[in-house]
C-alpha cells in the first residue's frame, strides 16, 4: 500500500490518497489495508482527531472513525465501505458447498463485476 497525505481544502479532516497492490496488479481498494492504516495513524498519534478520509487512486472514498472504549486507551475503528449492488446466485454455486468445511453459508451473492460475496455465521468465543 502506498499512502500519501493530501490537503483537503473543504474540510479540516485528515485525508490520504492511496494505492493498493496484490501480487499481480493494482486493485481498486482494500479494506484490510485501510483498516491497518487507520490503526497505525490513530494509534501512533499521527492523526489526533477521530476521523480519517481515504481516497483510492482509482476513485472512491473510504472513511475511518475512531471509536473510544471507556475502560482503557483501547479503541475500535469503524470503516464506511462502499455499497455494491449484488444479486442472489445460490443455484450457480452448488459446486462450492463443501469449500467451507462444515460451515453452512447463509447466502451467496455476486456483484456486477462478478465478485463473490458469501455470508456465513461465525460464532467466536473470547475468554479473558
Amino acid at each position: 500500500m502506498v499512502l500519501q497525505q493530501i490537503s483537503n481544502q473543504n474540510s479540516y479532516l485528515p485525508s490520504y490518497l492511496y494505492a493498493c497492490y496484490n501480487d499481480l496488479s493494482q486493485v481498486e481498494m482494500c479494506g484490510h489495508l485501510t483498516l491497518a492504516s487507520a490503526y497505525i495513524l490513530f494509534g501512533s498519534g499521527i492523526v489526533h482527531g477521530d476521523e480519517i478520509h481515504f481516497h483510492p487512486i482509482r476513485g472512491g472514498h473510504l472513511q475511518a472513525r475512531k471509536l473510544n472504549k471507556t475502560s482503557s486507551n483501547d479503541f475500535l475503528i469503524e470503516l464506511n465501505l462502499p455499497v455494491l449492488p449484488s444479486y442472489e446466485c445460490d443455484s450457480e454455486l452448488a459446486c462450492l458447498q463443501n469449500t467451507f468445511k462444515g460451515i453452512q453459508p447463509i447466502s451467496w451473492r455476486k456483484t456486477a463485476s462478478n465478485d463473490l460475496l458469501v455470508s456465513i455465521f461465525l460464532q467466536l468465543f473470547y475468554h479473558e
